[in-house]
């Protein structure tokens, strides 16, 4: 992690030195790279990812019910007239919740298959007011809207300042940043002793935007939201088969279940591993559009 001095500050004592402050811009690249493994930092790369996923991502999200309390801290900000930018929309796991709430939103991804799948709910569910817009959130032009969302979308974003910038640009009012809490579930040791992975590295990504947007000048106020996942099965063998790694064999399956048995429950008839995970929000208010409900 870099460190860059801030000219004019200074230590107390004789020998007066500039304080360093932390460059979280530097540090969140630095933490990009270091994690691509796979390579998604490459749009084409990341969208294939999407594409693979993309039908299956929506059934895992809407059965884990696993960001109810996000969306409730949300709603509290949001006002019937609000027009809303949902950036990295996905398949509308926010989108679509938040419609019934506010006069219009416009939900932007980089994934054509993503957008595909909502699409088709918006249709299933006769939602009129989402407008879908195909695009990067670098580079696609950003109509201005009351309220801009950016829940769990940054993690392609090499040059951090610049897209904060071009999303605060576009809100009138709020921008509202959704991004990783440290954490780590409680099958993770189960996965380390089976596939030899190394240990989890919690890293704290809402506070590394936090960081960003202190540096760039964006006032902001932080909170934390305990979510609650629930993954359900009808056989313990097929709840391991989704929480394990994709390369795992049929018997590292078996013996991940046998492990994995006693964090489960029974819910009617299934087998359902429930865990509490983190969510950071980040609220950034413009100046000129005090909102009272944040006071």
């Amino acid at each position: 992690m870099k460190l860059l001095a801030e000219e004019g500050t200074q230590c107390a004592g004789a020998d007066a030195r500039p304080l360093p402050s932390i460059d979280f811009a530097g540090a969140w690249r630095e933490r990009l790279i270091a994690d691509n493994p796979k390579g998604r930092l490459d749009p084409e790369i990341d969208r294939q990812f999407w594409a693979s996923i993309a039908d299956d991502y929506d059934r895992q999200i809407e059965a884990s019910g696993s960001c109810k309390r996000t969306l409730e801290m949300i709603v509290r900000w949001l006002r019937p007239t609000d027009t809303l930018l949902d950036v990295g929309a996905g398949t509308g796991r926010f989108t679509l919740p938040l419609a019934a709430r506010v006069a219009s939103v416009t939900a932007l991804d980089d994934s054509p298959d993503m957008l595909r799948v909502l699409a088709q709910k918006i249709k299933a569910q006769g939602v009129s007011n989402v407008k879908l817009l195909y695009g990067a959130m670098e580079s696609t032009p950003l109509p201005p809207h009351d309220v801009v969302l950016a829940a769990w979308s940054l993690y392609r974003q090499l040059d951090l300042p610049a897209t904060l910038r071009r999303l605060a640009a576009s809100a009138r009012r709020l921008l509202i940043i959704v991004a990783g809490h440290p954490y780590t579930p409680p099958h993770r040791p189960l996965m380390e002793k089976i596939w030899a992975l190394p240990p989890k590295d919690a890293f704290p990504a809402y506070l590394y935007i936090l960081g960003v947007m202190h540096q760039i000048g964006l006032c902001t106020e932080a909170f934390v939201a305990r979510e609650m996942h629930c993954h359900r099965a009808k056989t313990i063998e097929s709840l391991a088969r989704r929480l394990a790694p994709a390369h795992a064999s049929q018997e590292e399956i078996r013996c991940f279940a046998a492990l994995l048995r006693p964090q489960l429950q029974r819910i009617g008839k299934d087998y359902a591993y429930v865990q509490v995970g983190l969510a950071g929000l980040i609220v950034h208010r413009r100046e000129d559009a005090i909102d009272l409900d944040l006071e």
